[in-house]
Formats: C-alpha cells, structure tokens, sequence
C-alpha cells in the first residue's frame, strides 16, 4: 500500500489540490483536519504590521489539513484506507442503433441560470386598512385573532401529539 500526504494551512488550498488530481486517484484520496501540535506556548497575541496589506496568516493554527492518497491494488487488512463513499458510474451515450434513436434522460438536479424573465407586473395599489377591508377583526386583541383563526379543535389536536 502506498500511502502519501501533502499538509496544507486552508481548507481552500486543500480542496484546490484535491480537485486537481485525476479522477482515479482522486477517489483514493482523503482530506484530514488534524488537531494542532500544542507545545504549550499559545497565545491569543497578534503581531500585525499595520503598513503590510497582504494577507496575513495568524501564529497559533488550530491545526492542519492533509490530503491523503491511498494507492494499493491488492489490499486485505481492514485498517487499510476505505472509500466511505460507493463508486459513482458515468452514465452511458445513448447509441443509435437500426434507426431507433433513444433520447437522453434529463438530469433531476437543479441549474441555476439568470434566464428567467418576469411578463407580470405588481400592481401599485396601497394595501387597505385592516379597519376599511375587515372592520369586525379591527377591535379585536392578537389572542381573539390567533383564537378566530386556529380552531380549538385543532389546538387540542396539537397537544395530543406533542404529549
């Protein structure tokens, strides 16, 4: 088994790496978060040069992450490096055969896009008054609302379940 790590101070660094790597050794590999190695010294202190724009990595890491890659054709052991998730397959073309055409399955995962484009447009009229559109709920208190609204029936059914 051939097992190799690359430590990397981001998560983003990390994932660059690990989207980078060709699909068959990307299915081997793993990223890790490791706790830091503590000596003991750690401080909340920030040395920060005011005048130094650039991007500025703090002293104390909580840690570190690792890329690891397992390479091994023939593996028995159980603590040997598992893939927790199943293989996914590639769907296959669709192949045209004796004249016959399949068509395509189309994909159940949403895309996002800015095509959609809005024909309706809201009307500009002022919402009415609660007194003017419903003047017999205007005298009455946000507990008689909620009450008129839900049923007591309802609010008893409620209490059964979550009892």
């Amino acid at each position: 088994m051939n097992v190799t790590a690359q430590r990397f101070l981001t998560l983003e660094a990390a994932i660059d790496l690990f989207f980078s790597l060709p699909d068959d050794e990307r299915e081997g590999a793993s990223i890790c978060q490791l706790p830091p190695h503590e000596d003991g010294n750690i401080t909340d202190e920030e040395h920060v040069n005011k005048n130094d724009f650039s991007e500025v990595v703090p002293d104390d890491v909580c840690g570190h992450v690792e890329v690891m890659q397992c390479c091994d054709e023939e593996v028995d052991s159980p603590t040997a490096c598992s893939n927790p998730e199943p293989r996914r397959k590639k769907p296959a073309r669709s192949q045209s055969t004796a004249g016959k055409t399949k068509t395509p399955k189309r994909s159940l995962s949403a895309v996002w896009g800015d095509r959609a484009t809005f024909d309706k447009t809201l009307p500009r009229e002022d919402p009415l008054l609660l007194l003017e559109a419903f003047p017999e709920l205007a005298d009455m208190s946000p507990f008689m609302l909620f009450s008129k609204i839900i049923s007591p029936e309802y609010l008893g059914s409620l209490a059964e379940l979550t009892a």
